[in-house]
């Protein structure tokens, strides 16, 4: 019967250090992702480690496994996004444009690639929607925001990451150049456009939202209308350039 444990605790180790190895790989590849999948791969890698620290394998055998999770999930991470690396983006926004903004990727009718500095460049139009030949930039993004004025001026404004003031202005350091106290309510930014029903206009489509916080954080109902109202402008516009075709 001990014998029979001793086998058992030996398994252990072994089952667990493949799961340690490819639950970490996983999450690796997945990042953020993963939480779509309701954490998954990270109850398995616990599991896995839970298997490691109830086998009878020595204990600096136990450490090193258990441990090995943070090399991988860098690694695969690292390796993954520079597989899965896009076409660094650049766009230009009128200067006074405030609101929702989409561009309609991998439409015949739409407007030709437009590149500069190795980039590619999307022109926002005054109404938001911009309809490109361009096809979908999938991957990891690289990707600023420039209002340009009558003159061709181009200013760069930040990409917000977070739907809360006080939150962004909590990690402005880590995400921006620049010191916090320089960013207020009316600084214009980059929003993403999530919940966007301009996805449902056409999947090829990535949708932003340029504002401040001030304007960002008002009624939900008024947000909401906006969408609803930009989402038609900007089905009627992809509609009467496919008619062109």
């Amino acid at each position: 019967m001990s014998n029979d444990v001793a086998q058992l605790k030996g398994c252990l180790f072994i089952v667990g250090a493949v799961l340690v190895v490819i639950s970490s790989v996983v999450i690796g590849i997945l990042n953020f992702g993963v939480l779509y999948l309701f954490g998954v791969p990270i109850l398995i890698l616990i599991v896995g480690v839970l298997f490691i620290w109830f086998s009878n394998a020595a204990l600096k055998f136990k450490a090193l496994v258990t441990l090995l999770p943070i090399p991988l999930i860098l690694l695969s991470f690292f390796i993954t996004f520079q597989i899965r690396k896009a076409e660094p983006e650049t766009f230009l926004i009128p200067k006074d444009f405030r609101g929702m903004l989409v561009v309609f990727y991998n439409e015949p009718c739409g407007r030709p690639p437009i590149y500069r500095d190795g980039r590619r460049v999307y022109e926002i139009p005054q109404d938001g929607v911009l309809i490109t030949q361009s096809e979908e930039n999938r991957g990891g993004l690289n990707q600023k925001f420039y209002l340009v004025d009558s003159e061709k001026n181009e200013i760069e404004i930040p990409f917000f990451r977070r739907q809360n003031f006080e939150t962004e202005k909590k990690e402005w350091p880590i995400f921006h150049q620049g010191s916090a106290e320089d960013f207020t309510k009316e600084t214009v930014g980059v929003f993403w456009g999530y919940g966007s029903e301009t996805y449902f206009v056409s999947q090829d489509s990535f949708s932003f939202i340029i504002s401040n916080f001030h304007l960002f954080e008002k009624d939900e109902k008024d947000k909401w209308l906006a969408r609803k109202q930009f989402t038609e402008k900007a089905r009627i516009a992809l509609r009467d350039c496919r008619q062109t075709q």
